[in-house]
């Protein structure tokens, strides 16, 4: 399972613990943590092992007879299971790019999606395709850019991701601190909603909580991007950090004068990622119809910070 808001809030706990779902499901399935310091049961936001012994003494393997290790691969992305969670395009990220473009209203052939799946086969370590299905792959790729270049560069959604942050941010210092006591269910069971109101029933979070439930987002000034991956690599320190936003505070205060004499304002750096978001290289097999087969790449990976 995934905790609520997906990666949002499993990167931001993983500040303060290390945390790595691919370690975690061997365990699961085998007992063996390979060195790893789970600890799962002590640490509540942690997965709920509910069939913890019965996996332990294999008879999960015998229920059901499936090999542990065909399903750590299908996770990991290795072996066919890169059909699955594969670096460049899977089934996973073909449902998932489309259905973003369905929610976010962006149109598409409905039907596109479909032909591109039935239209996939596997073949020495990798996917084939039929040249004549080539156009399929481009209609998803500019699929997937259209949704993320939609939404991670949107002004509300960068103002609640920063929120997001925030507020799980001060939930993770609190458990680790100690200073906040278990809270029943498990994160890992709660809905995104149901999150941000136990969040909201907290006095430390009470506030930032209730202007995410109320969609009450912060202002952006404005959205910065960069190739120099580096560059902004400064931000990641705390102080530096709050040296920038102090300095910018300052400027909009000297700037636009009596604007914001008498508001009482502060001012946040947040640093997100569009790593192979809008731009994804593929490399496939492609088969023609003579029956000649090649491997071929499309696009390329890009990375903006």
């Amino acid at each position: 399972g995934a905790a609520p808001f997906g990666h949002t809030v499993e990167w931001t706990l993983n500040r303060y613990r290390h945390f790595d779902h691919e370690e975690n499901a061997r365990w699961v399935l085998t007992g063996d943590s390979r060195g790893y310091d789970l600890e799962i049961t002590q640490m509540y936001y942690e997965p709920n092992l509910f069939y913890r012994k019965f996996i332990r003494n294999q008879e999960f393997q015998k229920r059901y007879q499936l090999d542990p290790e065909l399903i750590l691969a299908y996770i990991k992305g290795t072996g066919k299971g890169q059909i699955i969670a594969g670096r460049g395009m899977d089934l996973d990220n073909i449902d998932g790019v489309y259905r973003m473009n369905l929610y976010m209203g962006i149109p598409y052939e409905k039907e596109v999606p479909v032909r591109l799946v039935q239209a996939l086969c596997w073949y020495q370590d990798n996917l084939l395709i039929p040249e004549k299905d080539l156009p399929l792959i481009q209609d998803w790729l500019d699929a997937r850019y259209r949704a993320y270049d939609l939404f991670i560069y949107d002004e509300q959604y960068i103002a609640f991701e920063y929120m997001l942050s925030k507020v799980v941010e001060t939930y993770a210092q609190e458990l680790v601190l100690g200073k906040k006591t278990k809270i029943e269910p498990s994160l890992w069971v709660l809905t995104d909603t149901r999150f941000i109101q136990s969040l909201y029933s907290e006095e430390s979070t009470k506030q930032l909580a209730k202007r995410i439930l109320l969609l009450d987002f912060y202002d952006v000034i404005g959205i910065y991007v960069s190739e120099k991956l580096e560059l902004p690599s400064l931000l990641t320190n705390a102080t530096e950090l709050e040296q920038v936003e102090s300095s910018l505070k300052e400027y909009l205060e000297n700037h636009f004068g009596g604007d914001y004499a008498n508001i009482h304002f502060s001012v946040a750096i947040h640093r997100t990622t569009d790593f192979r978001k809008r731009f994804r290289q593929i490399s496939i097999n492609v088969k023609t119809d003579s029956g000649h087969i090649s491997g071929r790449t499309f696009s390329a990976d890009k990375n903006y910070v």
